[in-house]
């Protein structure tokens, strides 16, 4: 990260960077002086951070060195990194070069969650292949290494710019004077208001990271050139960076709206329509708080330029002359900002100096603090990356003898006793009965002691894991795994993975030294001499580029019906459908159709993720972590929602062990639902699932009752409360008649009175009232004046609870508690036209 006061220093750090990689004696420390030839004619010329790394306690970056092959034919060697507060890890990169050349080489390296001090010491070597053993290279007698001292970032948010070219000084009598370099102070600005330095990452002069590990020092991302937008390697990276939970911030004021085609996702849609100047507008903000009119009116010395735009499937957060300002778009788990004004439209003159590495010359107004909000919002792990670890490791041991097979023995021995006795009854004869009963206990019993006696044998050395393969709808997804290895004793062994990514071994390895070689981005492995014995935990991920899977869905009379996808390693198992934030649920699977059909009858939440009457105990391992991934919270994401959630065995594209070692585990995959739009006069169910609880009214908050960032209903309440709350259809369904409504509520309120109803105040209609009530109620709603309001996707309700009988101040009633389990809302009607447009058959 760079510590630069203006655009000016940050083109003078790309310079001084480049200068790092060419000259052997720029910034790195190097433990010799003198010429640093190495055998076979590798020379390790110079090493440096990588401008976009960010070294950060438990996370990762990349080292670049500059390696050059002075002899007269094709070299390999290694780059070897140790950190001297890691004892014990190596971070490997294999080089190869011909014969006069000379290549920058990049070093993916992690940093230690229990790292001491506030800095981290590299030192790099240069080995060679020497009569099949690894020798380090020297110079007269001294090791070619070299040395950098990185100091960890302190800033809690990373954000990267990529803008055009600064605007040239002009004469100084030129009147009015240049304007401010627009772009680059607004994210400055952005970053000071909201008590950040202003350091940013310069992108401007570099290719966009293309690694993993490189994207994670990264949580924002300004581009404000055309330049990255016009290569698909550089695409590629902005989309998997948006999709994996980043914050991307577009300048279309200097990029063609053409170009960000690629970037969004099915129905989303941003086209120019045309582009004015203006020095003279005012500023409409979409937000629950109201500005005055002169704090959104802007008058500027020079025109601003507007791109007039059409969007879809965005969320307009400003406007000006009803054109869109901003808009905001949801790619994957990321957001996706785009700006359609001019930077200097949103800049202001900054009244309070501050100290240097907190100053600005400009601030942002404060109806725009939505847009600073949203580019230095920190990304919250994804749900699927924080699910529970502890799978793995109760896979670990002796298999347990199966309930089914102590059931099968137990069932069989009764029923044959059970045949025996009959018999004996029809033949007159009983005395036998005493002595074929116990026989049969005995016969019973051999295969259960046998089984018993198998279950207790020594554990075999294995490895077990949990896979989460989590795929995007604009294609690509990613392997992560937590894994679990167990040894009777410590051996010498290898993960090899042959696809974009890395491992992280458990800290508390202290045996051997643990190295990862990266021969490059497609083949690396993990490497150690002694691993110890005893059971030990380690992470992989990779990257699963080119593929893509999806479920296709469409809503029927029967509710919503759902293709699973093929080409899977076994057959789907578990399956959870999870549409709508905060609504998870099961479905019936359809043999003859092959199809899972989710008819709002089927909840999933609590213990119940699955509709088989008996659990394994697979499956109340895989119940645990369903839990864990549907319970969001302040420290991570809930589920973005339109996902399929199922297992499956292993997928084989995960890193693999050299040694011989039994395998266990299986595989939690999540891929987009894509709900196909219904034809025009098509009869719909829209189950629960997919129905969306919002606030009815964002000026008044959120309610006490319901929490609509976290889709919960809060619990224990005291206080009596109106609560009003919005079911909005998925865009899909839009417009629909509707023919009925099915309420399912579940609430717990001794001592009070509470009523469902809809309406104005003055002319509510009471859908139901209920005096303490503790068990669910359903119902169905066939009033057309209700009916009709909900022709537009759109149906809002009040929830009143209020204590029963007359007010007492002093009354205990007054302090116990209620709460809502649940209200759902299934619905049956026709979808209509979306406009008035009709084709006429030919005659």
């Amino acid at each position: 990260m760079f510590n630069v006061p203006s655009a000016r220093w940050q083109l003078t750090s790309c310079f001084l960077t480049f200068c790092l990689a060419t000259v052997p004696s720029a910034q790195g420390q190097a433990t010799s002086s003198k010429a640093e030839m190495g055998v076979g004619g590798l020379e390790l010329v110079g090493l440096a951070k990588a401008p976009y790394a960010r070294v950060e306690k438990g996370g990762g970056f990349t080292l670049r060195a500059s390696v050059r092959n002075t002899g007269t034919e094709t070299a390999v060697g290694f780059l070897v990194c140790k950190f001297t507060s890691q004892v014990g890890q190596e971070d490997c990169r294999q080089v190869e070069l011909a014969a006069g050349e000379q290549r920058i080489f990049e070093i993916p390296l992690r940093v230690s969650r229990n790292a001491k001090g506030v800095s981290v010491n590299a030192v790099v070597t240069l080995n060679a292949i020497e009569n099949g053993r690894e020798v380090m290279l020297q110079s007269e007698g001294e090791p070619v290494m070299k040395a950098l001292t990185i100091p960890f970032d302190t800033d809690d948010i990373a954000t990267a710019i990529e803008l055009r070219p600064e605007p040239p000084d002009g004469p100084e009598w030129r009147w009015p004077p240049k304007s401010a370099y627009a772009s680059y102070e607004l994210a400055v600005a952005a970053r000071v208001d909201s008590g950040i330095s202003r350091r940013c990452i310069n992108l401007e002069n570099e290719p966009l990271p293309h690694n993993s590990i490189d994207w994670q020092g990264i949580d924002s991302l300004v581009i404000g050139s055309a330049d990255s937008l016009q290569d698909a390697v550089a695409i590629t990276s902005i989309r998997n960076f948006l999709q994996r939970g980043g914050r991307v911030l577009l300048l279309l004021e200097e990029i063609d709206t053409a170009l960000i085609r690629d970037l969004l996702s099915n129905g989303q849609q941003c086209e120019t329509v045309a582009t004015v100047e203006l020095n003279h507008f005012v500023v409409d903000v979409f937000s629950e708080v109201k500005y005055g009119l002169e704090d959104r009116t802007i008058d500027l010395d020079r025109p601003a330029r507007i791109k007039r735009v059409l969007q879809q499937g965005g969320r307009v957060t400003h406007s000006i002359d009803g054109w869109p300002a901003t808009i905001s778009m949801t790619i994957g788990e990321g957001e996706l900002i785009l700006s359609t004004v001019d930077s200097v439209a949103w800049l202001k003159k900054r009244q309070i100096r501050k100290e240097p590495m907190f100053h600005s010359d400009y601030s942002l107004p404060l109806w725009a603090a939505n847009l600073t909000n949203a580019l230095i919002s920190t990304p919250r792990p994804e749900p699927l990356e924080a699910v529970e670890a502890n799978y793995p490791i109760e896979l670990i041991g002796t298999p347990v003898l199966s309930r089914s097979w102590v059931a099968a023995a137990l069932i069989g021995f009764c029923v044959l006793l059970f045949v025996l006795g009959i018999w004996n009854a029809r033949v007159g004869d009983m005395s036998k009965v005493g002595v074929i009963a116990p026989v049969l206990a005995i016969a019973a019993s051999v295969p259960l002691f046998l089984a018993s006696l198998w279950s207790k044998k020594d554990i075999p050395s294995m490895w077990s894991e949990l896979q989460i393969v989590n795929f995007w709808p604009n294609g690509d997804g990613v392997l992560r795994s937590k894994s679990a290895v167990y040894l009777s004793s410590s051996r010498s062994m290898s993960l090899v993975g042959k696809l974009g990514g890395y491992a992280i071994p458990s800290e508390s390895i202290e045996s051997g030294i643990r190295r990862l070689t990266t021969k490059d981005f497609q083949d690396w492995q993990l490497s150690n001499s002694n691993w110890p014995p005893g059971t030990w935990r380690y992470s992989t991920e990779v990257a699963l580029s080119g593929e893509s899977l999806v479920a296709p869905a469409r809503l029927t009379p029967r509710g919503l019906e759902i293709a699973l996808p093929g080409n899977l390693p076994s057959k789907a198992e578990d399956v959870v459908v999870d549409f709508t934030r905060g609504s998870p649920s099961l479905g019936t699977w359809i043999e003859q159709d092959n199809r899972l059909v989710v008819d709002g009858e089927l909840s999933a939440d609590g213990n119940r993720w699955t509709s088989d009457s008996i659990v394994s105990d697979e499956q109340g391992r895989r119940a645990r972590v369903y839990n864990d991934l549907f319970s969001p919270s302040d420290s991570r994401r809930g589920s973005p929602g339109r996902r399929l959630h199922f297992w499956t065995k292993p997928w084989p594209q995960s890193p693999k062990w050299s040694s011989d070692l039994e395998s266990r585990g299986s595989a939690l995959v999540s891929v987009p639902i894509q709900l196909e739009t219904p034809q025009s006069g098509s009869e719909v169910l829209v189950p629960h699932s997919l129905i969306s609880i919002e606030p009815s009214n964002v000026e008044l908050g959120v309610s006490n009752a319901y929490n609509h960032r976290l889709k919960l209903w809060n619990s224990e309440l005291v206080l009596d409360s109106e609560v009003d709350l919005s079911f909005v259809l998925p865009p899909e369904v839009v417009p629909l008649e509707t023919t009925s409504i099915e309420i399912d509520w579940s609430i717990e309120a001794p001592k009070r009175t509470v009523k469902l109803v809809w309406g104005e105040q003055s002319s509510p209609i009471e859908f139901v009232s209920l005096d303490s009530p503790t068990i669910p109620w359903r119902g169905t709603i066939t009033d057309p004046r209700v009916l009709k309001d909900f022709n537009d996707g759109r149906l809002d309700l009040r929830i009143s609870v209020k204590k029963s009988g007359a007010p007492d101040n002093e009354s205990l009633d007054n302090f116990v508690s209620w709460r809502v389990k649940h209200l759902r809302i299934n619905v049956l009607g026709k979808t209509q036209p979306r406009n008035n447009i009709s084709i006429q058959p030919q005659k």
